[in-house]
């Protein structure tokens, strides 16, 4: 169980890394159009698939690491990351299926709890109200059309990189 629980958190939190790259070389190449705000990558595989304790880890680690730069307080945002992984986490015996509608309904409603989230934590900076609105919605959509096209494959990816290695990290009561 050590040895599972051990590979599971490195596993989870080298894909996040590389999905934090990703997401950042497409905020670049878009910059100015919308900014792709996507934590819902970071924190919905993990919360299906590990026990609240590796999950936990994962979330606040990746969490910290996104927001290190940014003028708000990384405490905050890793509690609200954490807020909605235990969400889902709670929820996951009941989202068994794993199949595409699923995973992507999950992705979605959790990014945009915390887009509204952000809204509110996040300073406007130079916008007016009407330009931080009409900026918030953009990114809204922009990201949920990104979660629409990569959110099952973020989510699988973990279980078919484990199956490769023949550990099991399927949704059961055991996690």
């Amino acid at each position: 169980m050590f040895r599972r629980f051990d590979v599971c958190i490195w596993l989870f939190l080298v894909l996040n890394a590389l999905y934090w790259v990703a997401v950042s070389a497409l905020n670049t190449c878009a910059q100015g159009y919308f900014y792709l705000v996507v934590p819902a990558l970071f924190i919905v595989p993990a919360a299906l698939y590990m026990n609240y304790v590796s999950m936990s880890i994962v979330v606040v680690f990746s969490a910290m690491a996104s927001f290190s730069n940014a003028d708000v307080n990384p405490f905050l945002i890793a509690a609200v990351w954490l807020m909605a992984a235990w969400l889902v986490n709670v929820c996951r015996f009941r989202l068994r299926t794993g199949d595409y509608m699923t995973t992507v309904s999950v992705s979605l409603l959790v990014n945009m709890f915390l887009i509204l989230c952000y809204a509110v934590i996040l300073p406007c900076g130079v916008y007016t109200a009407g330009e931080y609105v009409k900026r918030i919605l953009v990114d809204a959509a922009a990201s949920g059309l990104f979660i629409l096209a990569v959110g099952n494959f973020c989510a699988k990816l973990p279980v078919c990189i484990m199956d490769y290695f023949g550990i099991d990290i399927t949704m059961n009561e055991e996690i």
